[in-house]
């Protein structure tokens, strides 16, 4: 016959909680990190539903409030740059086909007319204030107006030397791209900007 050692150790209450182990973690779900989220999320990218991927995009926009989007940024960018270009080429000086810059346009087929030798242009003498008088920059006809017609006239005059005159008719001069007006000299002073962007 065996005989059986039948003793079993007692722990008091407090050894007990010392001792042994009162902790399940066996039955603890695992734990996820970061990297291990982003691996399945890259993974099963093409997987998740369109409405999930929103719910990310959304939530995380909420978070960080301030994100701009870099496609927006580099549209804005090239859209400054063709507004910076634009102005570049609004500032460069046009030319009319025909009637070259800095001439003087008279709209009078009544006038006497001269012929200047080597130049092909027909002159006159300012002798009617009632004149239209057309001066041709950046390829716009300007009608010179107001008080101050004779002097701009005389101004021009010195200025280029007894400035080349043509005399049109009305026919032509309709047909001209209309300038920024010339009420003072100063306005002779107007950039090939301003006068390019004149009417649109």
């Amino acid at each position: 016959m065996n005989k059986i050692n039948l003793n079993k150790k007692v722990y008091e209450s407090k050894q007990a909680r010392d001792f042994l182990d009162e902790e399940f973690i066996e039955f603890l779900p695992l734990k996820r990190n970061i990297k291990e989220f982003f691996d399945i999320y890259n993974k099963k990218f093409y997987s998740i539903l369109t409405s999930t991927h929103k719910f990310f995009i959304e939530n995380s926009l909420n978070y960080i409030k301030e994100w701009t989007n870099p496609k927006t940024i580099t549209i804005e960018n090239l859209q400054l740059d063709i507004t910076n270009i634009n102005l570049d080429i609004l500032s460069m000086e046009k030319f009319h086909p025909i009637f070259p810059n800095n001439i003087m346009l008279r709209e009078n087929s009544t006038l006497f007319q001269t012929f200047h030798a080597g130049t092909g242009f027909l002159g006159v003498n300012f002798n009617n204030n009632n004149d239209n008088l057309v001066y041709m920059q950046s390829g716009t006809a300007r009608f010179i107006q107001g008080n101050e017609k004779e002097n701009i006239f005389n101004y021009l005059k010195a200025k280029h030397n007894n400035i080349n005159q043509i005399i049109i008719n009305t026919d032509i001069l309709n047909n001209l791209k209309e300038g920024k007006p010339i009420e003072k000299i100063e306005d002779l002073n107007d950039s090939f900007y301003t006068l390019n962007i004149y009417n649109g």
